[in-house]
């Protein structure tokens, strides 16, 4: 994680429009995975800003898509690749990006970190023609969110009988109380909704 903390400090400090995806993504979105190396999405006409950032480092050859969407390299950082993927304006890639909503942000001790949320990641993915990947990611969602739906209605108070008789009070201040549970009910319906 220091390697993608200082990638990240010199992308943000630079004022590019970049997000974190791949392996080291789905570890910082909390599924079980050792990443072996750091996928940074970037716009094509950033790449001589990023060859200036990284100039201490060494980079591999230019490797383009055979879809005509863009290229791609990697970049040796502290012993680690960093795979630069550069997405020419109106490519698969570029459009899931520049969607805000196809974004979120993570903070990693205190750094932010564009990151393509998981839906997006099967998107990509699906385009890519990598369905163990989008089953993988579909099955941790579908995990995740049995686990969160479990954690929330445990922290809501049922009280019988009230008002009168027969009915089931649900006390959401306990759900409140819960600071766990509050932040996932929230993010649930933030996800539900913000399309």
């Amino acid at each position: 994680m220091e390697t993608l903390k200082e990638v990240a400090t010199k992308l943000n400090n630079s004022k590019l429009d970049w997000a974190l995806y791949g392996s080291m993504n789905f570890k910082m979105q909390g599924m079980n995975i050792i990443p072996h190396d750091i996928d940074i999405s970037v716009d094509e006409k950033d790449i001589e800003k990023i060859k200036e950032l990284f100039s201490n480092y060494q980079f591999s050859e230019i490797n383009y898509f055979k879809n005509g969407e863009g290229f791609e390299f990697k970049i040796k950082f502290n012993g680690l690749d960093v795979q630069i993927c550069c997405d020419y304006e109106n490519g698969f890639f570029y459009k899931l990006r520049k969607n805000k909503n196809n974004i979120e942000t993570i903070d990693l001790e205190g750094i932010k970190i564009p990151t393509f949320t998981l839906e997006t990641e099967i998107k990509a993915y699906e385009y890519l023609g990598r369905y163990e990947k989008v089953q993988r990611i579909k099955e941790f969602i579908k995990e995740n969110a049995e686990e969160n739906t479990k954690l929330i209605k445990e922290s809501i108070r049922t009280i019988p009988n009230w008002p009168k008789q027969g009915v089931m009070f649900r006390d959401i201040t306990t759900l409140m109380k819960n600071k766990e549970a509050l932040a996932k009910a929230i993010e649930i319906l933030i996800n539900r909704y913000k399309n």
